[in-house]
């Protein structure tokens, strides 16, 4: 749970127990106006974050107010919430991020994030997508969300591995 926090970090949970993850996230509300929601990986249990400019790869769709915004580009973290009011009453950022295989060492990892949110002022957005994790094929073992400026002023996140077949 979010409170005024500068990270969400799950630092555990993550292993070789399940080949996919999800995390969904609700009512995450920004304290900076119009920020977005990122997601970073770790390869040591959270000692170290990898933030690097190409540190990651995200394709995305964005719908705002009806108008459809793709992007293709690298950045510093997977971008899983488009701009989002920092008004807790307009809902704050709510979906979800898949996580597949994060402990196949053999092969980059790869995530889908579906979140939609309210801009400030401006009305709807959705943002769906696929990111991959740039530098290694190595195992993932903790991860980090944060906004673009600020903190997250609150919401919850809930980490679930889906089972195998």
């Amino acid at each position: 749970t979010a409170s005024a926090s500068a990270v969400i970090d799950f630092t555990t949970g993550i292993s070789s127990t399940y080949d996919e993850y999800e995390v969904h996230i609700v009512a995450a509300v920004p304290a900076t106006n119009n920020s977005s929601l990122y997601m970073r990986v770790s390869e040591d249990g959270g000692s170290t974050f990898k933030a690097g400019a190409t540190d990651y790869t995200n394709i995305q769709n964005i719908i705002q107010g009806g108008v459809n915004n793709p992007s293709e580009a690298n950045d510093v973290g997977i971008n899983v919430g488009a701009t989002c009011s920092s008004t807790a009453s307009d809902g704050g950022w709510c979906g979800k991020v898949s996580i597949f295989t994060p402990s196949n060492a053999t092969r980059k990892k790869m995530f889908k994030p579906s979140m939609g949110g309210h801009r400030s002022g401006t009305g709807m957005n959705d943002l769906t997508g696929t990111s991959r994790y740039n530098l290694t094929s190595n195992a993932i073992n903790a991860i980090r969300f944060l906004a673009s400026a600020g903190n997250i002023t609150s919401g919850d996140f809930y980490l679930y591995g889906v089972k195998k077949s």
